[in-house]
């Protein structure tokens, strides 16, 4: 179901369970790693994200070692549901997608997503590169557009308005 047409702040997964969702706006959901990876969380939630978003950014991926091998896993399966459900994945990490989670139980299958990682993150490149680009265009055309009509300045007025919401969770 997409996010306009159900209550912010709420999702239920496959089972039920509400999942909390901070923000959201335009089928773009904005979650940090703890939010996502450090609840006890699994399959069914990721898989309503996915089933709820095309863009989901993620923030403050930390670096994982043996001992958070849970959290790994947790971001193992957010990845791959996310990749599976062909959802733009914009992430944030003070470490490289290799450094993530260099060696422990599931560093093997981490591999994969690393690998996952950067595809998704040129992809996020292009997202970003895209936003900047409309946002020129909206520049130019409001420079060259004379006088309006009422409908056409409420119709530029939501589209800068979803323009910056995105923005916002671009963290532009």
């Amino acid at each position: 179901m997409p996010d306009q047409d159900r209550p912010l702040g709420e999702l239920r997964d496959l089972l039920g369970r509400r999942l909390h969702v901070p923000l959201a706006a335009h089928g773009c959901a904005r979650f940090s790693f703890a939010e996502l990876c450090e609840q006890p969380l699994g399959p069914p939630d990721y898989l309503a994200l996915a089933q709820s978003f095309q863009i989901l950014f993620l923030e403050h991926i930390p670096e994982l070692n043996p001992d958070r091998r849970n959290e790994a896993r947790r971001f193992i399966l957010l990845v791959d549901t996310l990749y599976d459900g062909k959802v733009r994945l914009v992430a944030t990490s003070a470490q490289a997608p290799e450094g993530i989670y260099p060696e422990g139980d599931h560093a093997f299958e981490f591999g994969r997503t690393v690998s996952r990682l950067k595809e998704m993150q040129s992809a996020s490149l292009a997202i970003r590169s895209l936003l900047k680009g409309m946002a020129s265009d909206r520049a130019d055309f409001r420079k060259s557009k004379g006088k309006s009509t009422s409908k056409e300045d409420a119709e530029i007025a939501e589209y800068d308005k979803e323009m910056d919401a995105l923005g916002e969770m671009l963290g532009a």
